[in-house]
């Protein structure tokens, strides 16, 4: 039987919301990215993150619904390690001073910075070598991409894992394989040379904000297929906070 909802209160999807949990020596803190547009909600509705792990609480503002805005502090200094943390997203109206509740998420369980890493390595190999000029190139293996590192450059993972590279290179790489893909698109479920095409558009949907995937036509220059692969790279810049980790980089060099 299916439940009546009598408070008129949005549920939202856990697709349009992305929270991730790092940790740096005894200090945990957390980032958002929230996708809340599609909603219909009040401007002026007030956007809070709640993280709790049974009777640990603490709550975070994060603007408005016209204005989504990262606190200064997202540190979880109530919490002593990751496991266990749960979070809730609340939208709550302006025009009642008890804060009305108009749209709610619970039990969201966070990334973990270290998974998300692991995970773009399941999806883009990283092998290092000494017959390319570049300091990096992406080749297509086979049909299936890896990032070639040049080896004369250094270490293999601290390039990739600096930050002049993650903010740089990353994007870079997402449009170039989905572009890739746009002329070889997907067809068989069983050829290995297609999964790998939908392990990366799978990842490029899960961006929040991105939308469902348009279909492809070869026989057509598929304007809405490089509109949607735009709108992917802005997607993971602004989930992972690419802007201001390479100005913070350029300012701080660290």
């Amino acid at each position: 039987m299916p439940r009546l909802n009598y408070t008129g209160r949005k549920k939202l999807n856990r697709n349009d919301i992305s929270i991730v949990v790092s940790q740096k020596g005894n200090h945990l803190n957390f980032d958002a990215d929230l996708s809340l547009s599609k909603y219909n909600l009040p401007e002026d509705a007030y956007v809070f993150i709640e993280a709790y792990r049974r009777c640990l609480w603490m709550r975070y503002p994060f603007g408005t619904i016209s204005n989504i805005t990262k606190p200064n502090n997202c540190e979880l200094n109530e919490f002593d390690d990751i496991e266990g943390i749960l979070f809730r997203v609340k939208v709550t109206d302006t025009q009642h001073t008890s804060g009305k509740l108009l749209a709610f998420a619970d039990r969201l369980k966070p990334y973990k910075f270290d998974e998300l890493e692991s995970n773009r390595e399941c999806i883009l190999p990283v092998k290092s070598v000494d017959d390319i000029e570049e300091i990096w190139k992406v080749e297509f293996d086979n049909n299936y991409p890896i990032l070639l590192i040049n080896s004369k450059a250094g270490s293999r993972d601290q390039i990739c894992c600096s930050k002049e590279f993650i903010t740089l290179v990353y994007p870079a790489i997402i449009r170039s394989v989905l572009q890739y893909i746009t002329s070889n698109p997907p067809e068989d479920e069983e050829n290995d040379n297609d999964i790998w095409k939908k392990k990366w558009l799978l990842f490029a949907e899960s961006l929040p904000g991105t939308g469902k995937i348009p279909e492809f036509d070869l026989d057509n220059n598929n304007e809405d297929f490089d509109e949607w692969v735009d709108g992917v790279v802005i997607a993971f810049a602004r989930k992972y906070k690419i802007s201001d980790i390479y100005c913070d980089f350029i300012q701080n060099g660290d």
